[in-house]
Order: structure tokens, then sequence, then C-alpha cells
């Protein structure tokens, strides 16, 4: 349902996806941006800071919902998502290393994704979870 909505470089908890596809992609692309390493080829790495802890449950069940039509999952997905509160009471985290949170984590990542390679243009974009890397040949 989601997974089609989906950029190809997002490696995290999807079908014949993983760390290592995204390890040989990653080659694959400084490869090319180094035109077989003989040009200087740049990364900038991102983490978001305790994305997990982070995420918003309103804006993560707004992103559901606009592709989940059956209340009752909803109400589910709700229900789970709801259970689970900052430090500090706020309606915001997901666990860490649940299944269901790495999914969620695709979700609430897409709108990022699609950020970076349809507006930014940027061609060379990898992400797993909170993770992601851009590469270049600028500096």
């Amino acid at each position: 349902m989601f997974d089609d909505t989906f950029i190809y470089d997002s490696y995290s908890c999807r079908l014949k996806k993983g760390t290592h596809r995204g390890l040989e992609r990653l080659e694959v692309y400084t490869r090319k941006v180094s035109q077989n390493y003989s040009v200087d080829c740049w990364a900038l790495k991102g983490d978001i800071k305790k994305f997990f802890a982070s995420v918003d449950h309103r804006v993560l069940l707004l992103l559901l919902e606009g592709k989940i039509q059956d209340e009752d999952i909803i109400w589910l997905l709700r229900q789970g998502i709801d259970s689970f509160h900052s430090e500090r009471g706020e309606s915001k985290g997901i666990p860490l290393g649940n299944l269901t949170s790495q999914i969620f984590a695709n979700v609430y990542m897409n709108e990022l994704d699609q950020f970076i390679k349809h507006e930014l243009k940027v061609k060379y974009y990898l992400r797993y979870a909170d993770d992601f890397l851009l590469l270049s040949t600028d500096g």
C-alpha cells in the first residue's frame, strides 16, 4: 500500500532492500559520482537527532489516513501510536526497534525523500530509517 509511494533508494524495512542492498547502491552511486574514482565525491550524511522519540503522532496519523480508508484499521493504528508518549508526556514518539515503528518511519520520512528527490532534484540520495546520504561532486 505504501511501498509503491516510496523512493527507490529508501532501504529500511522493505522487501528486497535492507542494509546490504543500501551499501551496494552506495557503491554504485560513489562510482558514478566519482567517475570511477577519478574525481572527488563529496558526501553529506545526515541523521535526525532522536528521530523515533520525536515523531509527531498527529502528523503520522494524517499521513496514514491519507492512504488507509478503513476506519477500523485507523482506529487500531491510533491505539498503538497513542499508547507511546514522549518522556514529557507529549503525543510524540514511536518505540525504537518495533517493526511497526520502522514502517511508520518510512511513511513519515517519505515526505523528506520526495522533497529531496523531486523539489531539490538530488540525484544521488539514499536513506535508511532516519539516516540519509547525499553524494555530489560539488564540495
